[in-house]
């Protein structure tokens, strides 16, 4: 009786573990965690990354899309899965996801949108598109 009480509470505590969880694909990506400021100088377009950041802001209707930052860098995040949002109550928090950096091509109406959103200032539009940055999102890791 005396073993089995020990291993019930090896499984235990073998699960009570700090274990990283994630939602949506299996993470892929074994190299380092960047921040939103290498990836966006390094511009390592459709290429899986792991980004590091705290969520600046949140779409409030559906949480199909956040903002990630990090220092003054920000970065529009959408997600691959239509089954993957993000939740307000994670406004604010420290998060790793990971996906890949695109580039969308918008127009003046929607590039001022997604300025707003992220804090910023008007941007300075040179004709009527813009290339936005955008990282797809096809992993978000929890930490326990």
């Amino acid at each position: 009786m005396r073993y089995l009480l020990i291993i019930i509470l090896s499984i235990v505590s073998i699960s009570c573990s700090q274990e990283e969880t994630y939602l949506g694909k299996e993470p892929v990506y074994t190299g380092e965690i960047m921040t939103v400021n290498q990836i966006l100088d390094k511009k390592l377009m459709n290429t899986p990354v792991q980004i590091k950041g705290r969520i600046h802001n949140v779409c409030t209707t559906e949480g199909c899309w956040f903002i990630i930052a990090h220092n003054n860098a920000k970065l529009r995040c959408s997600f691959e899965s239509p089954t993957l949002t993000m939740d307000t109550l994670n406004l604010h928090k420290e998060l790793t996801i990971e996906g890949k950096l695109t580039e969308e091509i918008v127009d003046a109406e929607t590039a001022l949108i997604y300025a707003e959103q992220s804090g910023e200032k008007t941007p300075v539009l040179e004709g009527s598109k813009k290339r936005v940055p955008i990282f797809v999102v096809s992993t978000i890791l929890l930490h326990q």
